[in-house]
């Protein structure tokens, strides 16, 4: 039973089927990869601004550290002149001045130890960040390249299918026409 269709006709009608089915198939998986591609950004980008955040908080938590050890560092020069000032010390000449200012360089270095600290903690997450937006700019153009390649696909497909089918029909006319 044909229905009034000829084989040949049959044959070019399954034939479209299929190209349809390949090239639904070529995009379907197409927009997939590009969706997981936009995702996989996303993530990435969410990343890059944690990574901005965290630098930020580093630099705040070294500024916070290093006025705390100054205070620190003033209250400890402080004390130092006190007590040798209460105890008849010249605080201004001899050990007692060269004393203050090895305390002072100690602390200086403990300054200098602080801010590096925080500096190098902020770099980090700053390259952390960088590398984020690196790989989400490249999830994207992944995205974008499978959604091309699949739309290429499809389109490759379906002129091989027509072209196949024009094929097969004029054999099958040229047979029915002998």
């Amino acid at each position: 039973m044909s229905f009034g269709f000829t084989a040949a006709e049959i044959g070019v009608g399954i034939a479209a089927v299929g190209a349809a089915v390949s090239v639904y198939s070529a995009v379907s998986t197409a927009n997939a990869q590009k969706a997981a591609a936009d995702y996989q950004a996303q993530v990435n980008q969410n990343n890059e601004k944690i990574a901005a955040d965290n630098a930020n908080m580093a630099t705040s938590q070294g500024n916070q550290q290093l006025q705390a050890e100054q205070e620190q560092a003033a209250q400890q020069q402080g004390m130092i002149r006190a007590v040798m000032g209460a105890s008849g010390v010249d605080i201004n000449s001899g050990s007692a001045l060269r004393t203050q200012q090895g305390v002072a360089q100690v602390n200086s270095l403990n300054e200098a130890t602080i801010t590096s600290n925080a500096a190098r903690s902020a770099w980090n997450y700053t390259n952390q960040g960088a590398d984020y937006s690196a790989q989400s700019n490249l999830e994207i153009l992944k995205g974008e390249n499978s959604q091309t390649a699949g739309y290429l696909s499809g389109l490759s497909s379906l002129i091989g299918s027509a072209g196949q089918t024009y094929k097969n029909y004029n054999n099958n006319a040229q047979v029915g026409a002998t």
